[in-house]
């Protein structure tokens, strides 16, 4: 209603008092006109109907304020016959000499009336009492009534003036009400926006009525959009893998049913553009009284939370599973973890580990200056590295090399240390032993180097040892798996490598007590020299056929690879005056594989096509993908096929213009220890560790010789992912 408005001194208000003022004036305008007849003979000549008419327009002028979305031009009409009727009663009321006693009552009247409207109970008391004082007024008209209404005009004013004062003081306070309310509003809302968690709160339909800026960032929606809608159909609709999410298993919409809050901590919201995300949420129930009106939610974006928890997943598994013994302490030593190479290593358990000093492993072999020397760096922040002799909880005494690093907080301060560790024992023992045979060396050293004898008995004693090697080579060339092959292998180039070096060592100290003068001697050891090498070399390429079981996948551009090859083997290409020709497919992706180990095989292959070909000849390289479509060697539906009918694969081929490769030996190019050049240092391993190494990786390799008789080509095929291919 008019008398609504806030503030006195706006137009709002003020219009309301006219407003109503003219609706009271047009109600009473006929009554007031019946009573001044009475004494005023003049008024008389005013028609009823004229009365009547006038009074309609000033209800309907008055009305037409009051009822909300009048039209304009309605009301500037009203408003005309309003002015033009109230104009008319005033000019009557002046040539007719009405006494401004009685215009003054009726007005007051009507302000009363006004005043009092939203007091009901007040308000028909002044209906009764206009309608006895206007029936009294028409019927009685003696000097004793007069002074009385009078009377009756004074009360009404000052009635009038403590009901407007009351009304005013109303207006005051609900002013200030509203002002209060106001300002709690604005203080809500910038706290309910200055937060980072996202709030929307739902009515008990699920339709949202509130959202705040947080939450309207986080779920790419404007406020003024999402409020009115269906939550659960916009953000909750759905779980990761597609299924439905229905209203009746939503923690939300139960909020509701059942009346108590719920903390969620494992579902999904959806985005305005599809997408979504892991979500922690709080939903409590708003209640009036007893009765759930609807809910508050609250709730936080936790994709960072899941990445950092799936980050600190990995380096746990890092930790626990690492070949490593791995070993926290806090600053002043006391252990807070230990790891289950730290439990195989040392015999003892986390539980009996945790809480202890590091001093259970002391073995009392080290003196007192040495953990001195050890706390005094670790303490000043610097790493430590050396060799721990400690004993395990079986007693037993072994060796370790271990790393120990400080560890610090924001403000730079150490706050623990962690330690790596493995165990060193074998290693410690293998050199005690070489120490030993170097003693012995020296013992033996003199009657070995007095005559040529002595030199032909240690040649003899490297002959037989080479002529070892190759029955050790003969038995893994029997060996039925490859992976038969590098265990042995591992086994061969570990038991070998330790007299090799020992020779090496015996080789240069004859080298330096032999005269110059004795080339019988010289000779002699020069062809132990070179036996050493070759069995080098031979278990270098042993230990590399050895550690094929592990690979380093990464995606990478096979063309980068391949440039990468071709820089290293420069050298060797200038020198034998290859001619290099690169096609590259430029729409070739990249390639899932370990790049070392992919170099390694360009790496052997091109160096077998440089030995292959003549100085000046064409060395050709070409890389592009390729979808297989027909039947071809390695692709079908037999077991052994390692493609498909409709496969992608990424095909490398090297091409030279050599001597190609005989039918005769085509058939065990790739077997271990196979070799056409042994008289020029070839080893037979070469090729055996290009199809080991492209085994692991799931490609194939042929050989072909080419169709005009001058040289082969290595021909190479890698599948591409889905992934690759996009």
């Amino acid at each position: 209603m008019a008398f609504q408005s806030e503030d006195l001194s706006t137009p709002e208000l003020k219009i309301g008092f006219y407003r109503i003022f003219l609706l009271l004036a047009g109600i009473l305008y006929p009554v007031w006109g019946f009573a001044f007849e009475a004494w005023v003979p003049g008024i008389q000549d005013d028609k009823l109907g004229r009365l009547v008419i006038g009074a309609i327009c000033l209800f309907f002028f008055g009305l037409s304020y009051i009822l909300p979305r009048v039209a304009r031009h309605t009301e500037l009409i009203f408003s005309f016959l309003g002015w033009i009727m109230t104009t008319h009663y005033f000019v009557l009321l002046y040539q007719n000499h009405v006494h401004s006693t009685y215009a003054m009552g009726m007005f007051v009247t009507i302000f009363a009336i006004g005043a009092c409207l939203n007091r009901r109970r007040v308000l028909l008391a002044y209906s009764v009492y206009v309608v006895l004082l206007s029936g009294l007024i028409y019927f009685i008209d003696t000097d004793f009534v007069r002074p009385i209404f009078l009377m009756g005009v004074v009360t009404t004013v000052v009635v009038t003036y403590l009901a407007a004062a009351d009304r005013l003081v109303s207006l005051n306070k609900l002013r200030e009400d509203e002002e209060a309310i106001r300002r709690e509003k604005m203080r809500t809302d910038l706290i309910l926006n200055s937060t980072d968690e996202g709030i929307y709160c739902l009515d008990k339909t699920g339709k949202t009525t509130f959202i705040n800026e947080a939450a309207a960032r986080i779920i790419g929606w404007e406020p003024e959009e999402f409020v009115g809608k269906l939550e659960h159909d916009v953000l909750h609709h759905t779980k990761e893998d597609g299924r439905p999410f229905g209203t009746a298993k939503c923690p939300i919409f139960q909020t509701f049913t059942g009346g108590v809050s719920r903390h969620v901590n494992d579902e999904l919201f959806w985005r305005r553009d599809g997408s979504y995300f892991p979500v922690e949420y709080t939903s409590t129930p708003l209640k009036e009284g007893y009765e759930v009106v609807g809910a508050v939610v609250t709730f936080r974006d936790i994709s960072k939370r899941r990445e950092s928890e799936a980050s600190l997943k990995k380096l746990s598994n890092v930790v626990q599973q690492t070949a490593e013994a791995v070993v926290i302490t806090d600053r002043d030593g006391v252990i807070e973890y230990v790891n289950p190479t730290f439990e195989q290593l040392t015999g003892f358990s986390a539980q009996e580990a945790v809480g202890q000093n590091p001093r259970l492993l002391k073995s009392g072999r080290h003196p007192k200056v040495f953990y001195e020397r050890f706390w005094k760096t670790i303490l000043n922040g610097d790493v430590y590295r050396g060799i721990f002799i400690n004993k395990k909880k079986s007693g037993e005494i072994y060796y370790e090399e271990q790393t120990v690093t400080p560890l610090r907080n924001e403000q730079g301060d150490i706050t623990h240390f962690v330690s790596t560790s493995h165990d060193f024992t074998d290693r410690i023992k293998a050199e005690q032993a070489l120490q030993m045979a170097n003693e012995k060396l020296r013992v033996q050293s003199n009657d070995l180097i007095k005559t040529n004898e002595g030199i032909r008995t240690l040649y003899r004693e490297l002959k037989k040892s080479h002529e070892d090697l190759k029955v050790l080579q003969n038995q893994l060339v029997q060996a039925e798996k490859l992976q038969s092959i590098g265990r042995l292998a591992a086994g061969v180039a570990h038991e070998v490598k330790n007299p090799l070096n020992i020779l090496v060592q015996q080789i240069d100290y004859l080298s330096d007590l032999i005269p110059k003068k004795d080339k019988e001697a010289a000779k002699v050891l020069e062809e132990m020299e070179e036996a050493v090498d070759r069995a080098s070399t031979i278990i270098s390429e042993l230990l590399d056929f050895s550690r094929m079981s592990e690979l380093d996948l990464k995606k990478v551009s096979l063309m980068e690879v391949m440039d990468s090859t071709l820089t290293l083997l420069e050298p060797q290409l200038k020198t034998a005056k290859i001619n290099l020709k690169k096609e590259y497919d430029k729409r070739l992706p990249k390639v899932n594989l370990d790049a070392n180990r992919m170099q390694q095989v360009f790496i052997n292959l091109m160096m077998n096509a440089i030995h292959a070909t003549e100085p000046g000849s064409a060395l050709t390289i070409r890389l592009f993908p390729r979808t297989l479509n027909r039947f071809e060697p390695f692709v079908g539906r037999r077991r052994e096929d390692i493609f498909s009918i409709g496969d992608d694969v990424a095909v490398i081929e090297i091409e030279d213009a050599g001597t190609g490769i005989s039918e005769e030996n085509m058939p065990k190019i790739f077997d271990p220890f196979f070799t056409t050049k042994r008289e020029k240092g070839g080893t037979g391993l070469g090729l055996s560790v290009v199809k080991n190494i492209l085994d692991l990786h799931h490609a194939t390799i042929e050989l072909i010789n080419n169709q005009n008789g001058k040289g082969a080509k290595a021909v190479i095929m890698i599948k591409l992912d889905a992934h690759s291919k996009s």
